[in-house]
């Protein structure tokens, strides 16, 4: 089985605006930062599902490096956990 980060069901989903969320049809989103050395990005997002709470980055980016400090503030802040695909 897959694991997954979620965030956790007693979480009042309206706290990720505080991480810079916005509400979006049907998921809470933020967009990253991305820069290489030759351009800037803005397309790579976190979302976060309203109705399964599951945790997605969504990119077209492959194989550089972009700015995950907003994961690692749910992760620490402690609404995030880790739960197994079905």
């Amino acid at each position: 089985m897959r694991k997954m980060l979620k965030i956790k069901d007693n979480v009042d989903l309206k706290e990720l605006f505080n991480y810079g969320f916005y509400d979006s049809l049907g998921i809470y989103q933020k967009v990253l930062e991305f820069t290489s050395d030759v351009v800037f990005w803005n397309d790579i997002n976190i979302c976060i599902e309203k109705d399964t709470r599951l945790i997605r980055i969504s990119s077209r980016i492959e194989t550089d490096t972009y700015n995950l400090d907003t994961l690692y503030d749910l992760i620490q802040a402690g609404l995030v956990e880790q739960v197994e695909d079905k």
